[in-house]
């Protein structure tokens, strides 16, 4: 179909001749235009960049060569052959430079053949030209970076900053057009997956002729946990206390063997005449998941194991698939960051969700208007019928800076799962803190405080800290210094809590709100205790919101060990412990 009319084939008069009307003309380029804005709309849901071409800035002047895109609404096609754009007008701040659906023109000229005379014509010779939007300009509406928001007519080039002196090219924009597609029939399906390697689980137990509790497992293997009388290795305690018995003082954690299942009470109690499930815990017997594959941080696989905790506390690895552990998606390095969305900044290794399947960035980039899976790996969980791929940072410490839900195997040891941030916490499959313990000491530790709950002034009425859970107040009359009002710094220390109608704390009206302790000597604090405001008026908008608890040699040098934020609604006299 021709959306033009050859002047061949324009009506005629009685002398056999045609007149070439303004209409004539203008209706074909109408036509034309309603054409490709029809096709354009068919073809695609949302504009973007179809062919980038080059750009390119000397000096304040940008060019572009070559680019092709679909206005962002869909309504459009535009290219720039070859067009440069004069920046020095742009007012001083950041600007983004545009391609509007706008012909570009040049003037023709000629001679008429009948009258001589020299005449010039407007022609227009592109799809589009450019344009640049100042942040500044009235109307314009700002991303959360401070550039201009590309208008929905038109097609993103690039952002650029305006100073005094010069020009900057920030960042080339390059949003991926949305394709409309149309679903074809379902294909065949495909190959099933491989099954993972069943796991070892335990399926009998006895005590033998030496005293020793002895477990068999589907494999027919034997295991030796432990002798009658010793101790279990569990944090909480408890004894291998060999077959059950009626009328027996057990303490919690205490292992049985009772009808060929392994048992540990559950608390301190005395046994009936007859056996109470009631009282006891099964032992985990790795019973229930198959097929899993450990993989290394550098997303190589390790050997397929099985970890089996023994009641002695010993942990081995016994070969086949793992068995204990649920299979789950975590990250190595990266972040969870939730739903993929458009125009955001991912790092390498970021974790998205987008359509029911999970991805993690290829690199740092930043994401345009529609997804694109070149960007993205495809998490690889759920691999065949039977088996799963878990990523896990193996190494003797835990990774830095984890989120909650991310892995960490202790080699030859524990799978654990990082289970809150504020304080770091690390549990096994069990539950089971198995967080380790600070290693470095410092002579000075300090609150860094940032925020307060909304008052002009803010204090605590005491700090504690401890070289283990529960322990004796290291911090207890010891120096302190503060940048807010010095009459006050022995409060911080002095083991009042509460001091009632009468004011017992530390005070200061600006911020940030540094409290330094000194121990005199390098000592590991394992867990400190912030008090609220040290007086029962304001206590819940004067006490810390957000701060950071630092560690230091020299009382210069600060090194963060422990980060907290929106610690809001206190009470007068309320304490909360935070673990390192």
């Amino acid at each position: 179909m021709r959306y033009t009319k050859p002047i061949t084939e324009l009506a005629v008069n009685s002398l056999n001749e045609r007149q070439l009307e303004a209409h004539h003309l203008d209706d074909n380029f109408a036509a034309q235009d309603d054409a490709i804005a029809t096709i354009t709309r068919a073809l695609f849901s949302a504009g973007g960049v179809a062919v980038p071409g080059s750009v390119t800035l000397t000096g304040t002047n940008l060019r572009v060569q070559g680019r092709v895109g679909i206005t962002l609404d869909a309504t459009a096609v535009v290219r720039i052959a070859d067009e440069t754009l004069a920046l020095a007008t742009l007012a001083a701040g950041k600007g983004l430079v545009i391609i509007v659906p706008t012909p570009t023109t040049i003037n023709r000229s000629y001679t008429d053949v009948v009258t001589g005379e020299t005449l010039t014509d407007t022609m227009n010779v592109s799809l589009g030209r450019l344009a640049v939007l100042g942040a500044s300009e009235a109307g314009v509406t700002l991303d959360g970076s401070g550039y201009p928001v590309c208008p929905a007519n038109a097609v993103p080039v690039a952002q650029v900053t305006r100073t005094s002196s010069s020009v900057t090219l920030d960042t080339v924009l390059a949003p991926v057009p949305t394709v409309n597609t149309v679903a074809g029939p379902a294909g065949a399906p495909g190959t099933p997956g491989t099954n993972g390697t069943n796991g070892v689980s335990v399926t009998g137990a006895t005590i033998n002729g030496s005293n020793h509790l002895i477990l068999t497992l589907s494999d027919n293997s034997t295991i030796d946990a432990g002798a009658v009388g010793s101790t279990t290795g569990n944090s909480s305690g408890g004894v291998i206390r060999g077959n059950w018995a009626a009328n027996t003082a057990y303490n919690a954690n205490d292992v049985v063997l009772q009808g060929g299942v392994v048992y540990y009470a559950k608390t301190t109690f005395t046994s009936g005449n007859s056996f109470s499930a009631a009282n006891w815990n099964a032992w985990p017997d790795l019973t229930g998941t198959s097929g899993l594959t450990i993989r290394e941080q550098d997303g190589s696989p390790s050997a397929v194991f099985t970890t089996l905790e023994l009641p002695n506390g010993t942990v081995t690895d016994q070969g086949g698939g793992v068995a204990r552990y649920t299979p789950t998606v975590s990250t190595v390095s990266g972040v969870n960051r939730g739903a993929w969305t458009a125009s955001t900044n991912y790092a390498a290794n970021d974790i998205v969700s987008y359509n029911g399947a999970m991805y993690y960035a290829k690199a740092a980039f930043t994401s345009g208007s529609s997804f694109s899976a070149a960007n993205w790996t495809a998490w690889p969980d759920q691999v065949g019928s039977g088996g799963s791929t878990l990523r896990a940072t193996v190494n003797a410490s835990p990774p830095a800076n984890p989120s909650v839900g991310d892995l960490w195997k202790i080699p030859g040891s524990y799978l654990c799962t990082c289970v809150s941030v504020s304080p770091t916490k690390w549990e096994d499959a069990t539950g089971v803190d198995r967080t380790p313990a600070p290693t470095t000491s410092y002579r000075y530790y300090r609150l860094n405080v940032t925020a307060n709950n909304g008052a002009d002034r803010q204090g605590t009425a005491e700090l504690i800290l401890r070289t283990t859970s529960g322990g004796a107040n290291i911090a207890l009359n010891k120096p302190v210094l503060t940048n807010g009002d010095t009459s006050y710094d022995a409060y911080l220390t002095d083991g009042i809590t509460n001091g009632g109608s009468s004011f017992n704390g530390t005070f200061s009206t600006s911020l940030p709100n540094t409290l330094r302790v000194d121990l005199g000597t390098a000592q590991i604090v394992a867990e400190y205790v912030v008090y609220s405001y040290g007086f029962n008026a304001g206590a819940d908008i004067r006490s810390f919101k957000d701060w950071t608890f630092e560690g230091s040699n020299d009382g210069s040098s600060w090194t963060v060990l422990h980060t907290v934020t929106d610690q809001t609604g206190w009470t007068f006299g309320q304490a909360r412990t935070f673990t390192l």
